[in-house]
């Protein structure tokens, strides 16, 4: 059973998170609870917010998600239903230090590796959430020795990334997949 699942949306504007709460209220969208975010992605980095969105089953959150969309808040470019559609790995980390000085210190680590991306998300002022995940689009093409490799790969790569960081906490998982 599903219940819940976190969500990246992309806002059209750098908007900071007093004006997005504000903009969710006047909608009545008071089951969002959002965190403000940074996507980064090779050498692109897209403003937003994350945040989960509860419901009990995969429609019901599918119907949530599409009430959210259909206001034009900003664009959904992930949300992780597990067991639901396609896998992907990802690492859910938490570092003590500010969204900030996790953006200066990781965008060279993320910019020279085409195969992974990552959300960057701030708790508050002093801890920052940072996931980590591999495309699943990179691992369509190869047979199961190339997925291993490939995976073991990311895990090295996000090890090291997450150790020189500091972070508090790693843990690696696969959840489901729904690409909207």
């Amino acid at each position: 059973m599903v219940t819940e699942i976190p969500v990246f949306l992309e806002t059209k504007t750098k908007m900071k998170l007093a004006q997005f709460q504000e903009k969710l209220q006047q909608h009545n969208l008071t089951f969002i609870d959002p965190y403000e975010a940074i996507f980064l992605d090779k050498n692109t980095e897209r403003y937003g917010f994350c945040f989960n969105v509860e419901g009990e089953n995969q429609q019901d959150i599918l119907n949530k998600l599409q009430q959210i969309t259909t206001l034009d808040l900003g664009k959904i470019d992930f949300a992780s239903i597990k067991f639901c559609g396609r896998g992907i790995h990802c690492c859910f980390s938490v570092l003590e230090m500010p969204i900030n000085a996790l953006l200066a210190l990781s965008l060279g680590y993320l910019n020279n590796n085409k195969d992974f991306s990552g959300f960057l998300m701030k708790r508050n002022n002093k801890i920052s959430y940072f996931i980590i995940f591999l495309e699943p689009k990179k691992l369509e093409k190869l047979d199961y020795t190339g997925q291993f490799f490939k995976i073991e790969d990311w895990k090295k790569y996000t090890t090291s990334l997450l150790q020189y960081l500091d972070a508090a906490t790693m843990d690696f998982m696969q959840v489901g997949y729904y690409p909207l």
